[in-house]
């Protein structure tokens, strides 16, 4: 499901319940949560869904995760708070939500790394990395294969995606 699905059917359900006005939904990059509802000054104002984990779900595991994530608001908007105690547990079964804490989302993780450390010289691969930025690619640079060597043993960054190596 893309960014904009996900947009158009939490904006469905929110207006199913009646919070389609009182809450901002957003889109982040979250890798362990499905999705979150913030709330300030014992309102809801916030769904944010993860554009990471969702889009690899089933249908039904997205619908869930949104209307989880509105049992949630309609917990604060009752009671000025949430959490996941047999009130929540309640307007969650009510909407149709499965009343659990949290889903596995290991199995919707990407499954290897975007870049791997290897070895200039031997070309063992020694560490995975979900990112490589500037300060990753720097302590990278100090490090030396274990099997060949100080000399001989330099670690360059390569990445999966582009079948290039990193600066």
């Amino acid at each position: 499901m893309t960014n904009a699905g996900l947009i158009k059917l939490t904006r469905f359900y929110l207006r199913k319940h009646g919070l389609l006005d009182q809450i901002e939904i957003k889109i982040g990059r979250r890798k362990t949560e499905f999705g979150t509802c913030y709330w300030k000054g014992g309102k809801p104002t916030r769904i944010e869904l993860s554009e990471v984990l969702l889009p690899r779900m089933p249908f039904a595991d997205v619908k869930d995760t949104i209307l989880h994530e509105i049992a949630h608001a309609l917990d604060v908007k009752k009671r000025g708070y949430s959490n996941h105690d047999w009130r929540w547990k309640l307007i969650a079964q009510s909407i149709g939500a499965r009343p659990v804490r949290y889903g596995n989302s290991s199995g919707y993780r990407r499954e290897s790394a975007r870049y791997q450390v290897e070895c200039v010289n031997c070309g063992t691969v020694t560490r995975r990395l979900f990112k490589a930025g500037a300060r990753s690619i720097n302590a990278n640079a100090r490090r030396r294969c274990a099997a060949c060597g100080p000399e001989l043993g330099k670690l360059q960054i390569f990445d999966t995606e582009k079948s290039a190596y990193v600066l």
